[in-house]
Protein backbone atom coordinates (compact mmCIF):
# COMPACT_ATOMS: atom_id res chain seq x y z
CA UNK A 1 0.00 0.00 0.00
CA UNK A 2 1.72 3.31 -0.88
CA UNK A 3 2.11 5.65 2.02
CA UNK A 4 -0.09 8.34 2.92
CA UNK A 5 0.25 12.10 2.53
CA UNK A 6 -0.25 14.25 5.74
CA UNK A 7 -4.03 14.92 3.88
CA UNK A 8 -5.09 11.51 3.44
CA UNK A 9 -4.06 10.82 7.30
CA UNK A 10 -5.64 13.95 8.40
CA UNK A 11 -8.69 12.85 6.46
CA UNK A 12 -8.84 9.47 7.61
CA UNK A 13 -7.90 9.75 11.20
CA UNK A 14 -10.70 12.67 11.27
CA UNK A 15 -13.17 10.38 9.58
CA UNK A 16 -12.75 7.84 11.91
CA UNK A 17 -12.99 9.74 14.51
CA UNK A 18 -16.35 10.40 13.64
CA UNK A 19 -17.52 7.25 12.94
CA UNK A 20 -16.05 6.58 16.34
CA UNK A 21 -17.48 9.56 18.62
CA UNK A 22 -20.20 11.27 16.13
CA UNK A 23 -18.62 14.77 16.44
CA UNK A 24 -15.81 16.24 14.01
CA UNK A 25 -13.15 19.42 15.57
CA UNK A 26 -13.50 22.27 13.30
CA UNK A 27 -9.63 23.43 14.18
CA UNK A 28 -8.14 20.02 13.10
CA UNK A 29 -8.96 20.85 9.29
CA UNK A 30 -6.46 21.56 6.70
CA UNK A 31 -6.86 23.70 3.43
CA UNK A 32 -5.92 21.27 0.54
CA UNK A 33 -4.20 23.72 -1.70
CA UNK A 34 -1.57 23.78 0.71
CA UNK A 35 -0.76 19.97 0.37
CA UNK A 36 -1.51 19.95 -3.19
CA UNK A 37 1.54 22.85 -3.39
CA UNK A 38 3.71 20.73 -1.34
CA UNK A 39 2.84 17.18 -2.25
CA UNK A 40 2.38 17.58 -5.78
CA UNK A 41 3.86 20.76 -6.74
CA UNK A 42 0.78 22.05 -7.78
CA UNK A 43 0.55 26.11 -8.00
CA UNK A 44 -3.01 27.15 -6.13
CA UNK A 45 -4.48 30.56 -5.45
CA UNK A 46 -6.49 31.21 -1.93
CA UNK A 47 -9.26 33.23 -3.13
CA UNK A 48 -12.43 34.28 -1.11
CA UNK A 49 -14.45 36.34 0.98
CA UNK A 50 -13.01 37.36 4.26
CA UNK A 51 -9.69 37.62 6.09
CA UNK A 52 -7.28 34.46 6.26
CA UNK A 53 -5.47 36.34 9.22
CA UNK A 54 -8.12 38.10 11.14
CA UNK A 55 -11.36 36.46 10.76
CA UNK A 56 -10.46 32.58 9.33
CA UNK A 57 -10.51 29.41 11.77
CA UNK A 58 -11.69 31.46 14.98
CA UNK A 59 -14.04 30.72 17.52
CA UNK A 60 -15.99 33.96 16.38
CA UNK A 61 -15.43 33.03 12.55
CA UNK A 62 -17.55 35.01 10.07
CA UNK A 63 -17.62 36.20 6.74
CA UNK A 64 -19.31 39.49 6.48
CA UNK A 65 -22.24 39.25 3.89
CA UNK A 66 -21.05 41.91 1.07
CA UNK A 67 -18.16 39.99 0.89
CA UNK A 68 -20.13 36.56 -0.04
CA UNK A 69 -21.58 38.05 -2.22
CA UNK A 70 -18.96 39.84 -4.05
CA UNK A 71 -17.04 36.24 -3.91
CA UNK A 72 -20.61 34.55 -5.69
CA UNK A 73 -19.97 36.67 -8.51
CA UNK A 74 -16.80 36.26 -9.17
CA UNK A 75 -17.16 32.12 -9.00
CA UNK A 76 -19.80 32.71 -10.92
CA UNK A 77 -17.92 34.71 -13.67
CA UNK A 78 -14.59 32.25 -13.30
CA UNK A 79 -17.32 29.07 -14.32
CA UNK A 80 -18.74 30.89 -16.84
CA UNK A 81 -15.67 32.58 -18.26
CA UNK A 82 -14.11 28.66 -18.04
CA UNK A 83 -16.63 27.01 -19.10
CA UNK A 84 -17.45 29.15 -22.43
CA UNK A 85 -13.62 29.47 -23.34
CA UNK A 86 -13.35 33.15 -23.34
CA UNK A 87 -11.12 35.27 -21.64
CA UNK A 88 -12.79 38.82 -22.21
Amino acid sequence: MPKMTETQRTVAQETERYLRTGESDPYRSAWSGGFLQRDASMPVVLFGPGSIVNQAHRPDEFVPLDETLIAARAYALLAVRALDGGDD
